[in-house]
């Protein structure tokens, strides 16, 4: 089963298979928080209800085990940005004849 995206550079088709699972992004740890302090029982069943893995491992005191796309991109991009900082880098400047 697969479904089609119509993009402004042509079709964009994706499978249904793992979709979901390969593009589940888990919400920021800082958003479950005010959720789950909100005085509003909606508010609070959302956020249990968004992000049930957060919420498991907060209660058992573990970390989730596999990372999202988002989390995996970001700690790349951490990372990245580590090495850039400890690069010092030179620049020559070209002179025209």
């Amino acid at each position: 089963q697969k479904f089609t995206f119509r993009h402004y550079a042509g079709p964009v088709e994706y499978s249904l298979t793992g979709f979901v699972e390969k593009n589940k992004d888990a919400l920021p740890k800082e958003a479950t928080d005010l959720l789950l302090s909100s005085l509003s029982p909606l508010l609070q069943t959302l956020a249990k209800e968004l992000n049930p893995a957060a919420t498991a491992a907060a209660k058992a005191g573990k970390r989730a085990k596999q990372l999202s796309v988002g989390a995996q991109f970001a700690r790349q991009l951490g990372l990245l940005r580590e090495t850039i900082d400890a690069t010092d880098p030179h620049y020559v400047r070209c002179l025209k004849p």
